[in-house]
């Protein structure tokens, strides 16, 4: 059996959400910097460092990269309930912090623009592993091309101006 405790850090991570359930989900219904989400409990949690990247994701047809930053924290949880912004109790067994500044659009990528990357083929936002609890893992190769998608974006975009440095 394969260790995957030993596999070496990926690029970033993936913190996902279904767009069904977590309608408010996004930077124009939410314009907080700190967010709180929960987590599954799997070797990848434990992984998670402050400073990581991390982007969220909404998953199905409609999904796509919501929000980008960065990992602050990540505890187990009290008595493994996550309590989320409204109020609601959920199960999760851990939980994180993560700083995201707002974005001026209810979708910042859209799922096909990285489906038509033959780059991203086996990345786990495009494959079953994205309806699991998060975090998914996204390789180096793969931050590659979504960094020249969020370029790509930022240079469309008028209202919004990233701290990336334009090529």
């Amino acid at each position: 059996m394969v260790d995957k405790t030993k596999w070496p850090r990926p690029a970033a991570w993936a913190i996902t959400q279904n767009e069904k359930l977590w309608t408010e989900f996004d930077s124009v219904a939410d314009p907080s910097v700190i967010i709180g989400w929960s987590l599954g409990d799997s070797y990848r949690t434990s992984m998670m460092r402050p400073g990581d990247r991390a982007l969220f994701w909404m998953t199905g047809p409609s999904g796509g990269i919501a929000r980008i930053g960065f990992v602050l924290s990540t505890e187990k949880t009290p008595k493994g309930r996550w309590v989320a912004s409204d109020g609601k109790r959920h199960k999760a067994p851990y939980s994180g912090e993560f700083f995201m500044p707002p974005l001026p659009n209810r979708r910042y990528i859209h799922r096909s623009a990285l489906l038509a990357d033959p780059r991203l083929q086996d990345c786990e936002l495009l494959s079953t592993a994205s309806q699991q609890p998060g975090p998914l893992r996204i390789e180096a190769k793969e931050w590659k091309s979504i960094e020249k998608l969020l370029r790509r974006f930022d240079q469309t975009s008028a209202e919004f101006r990233s701290s990336w440095p334009q090529r």
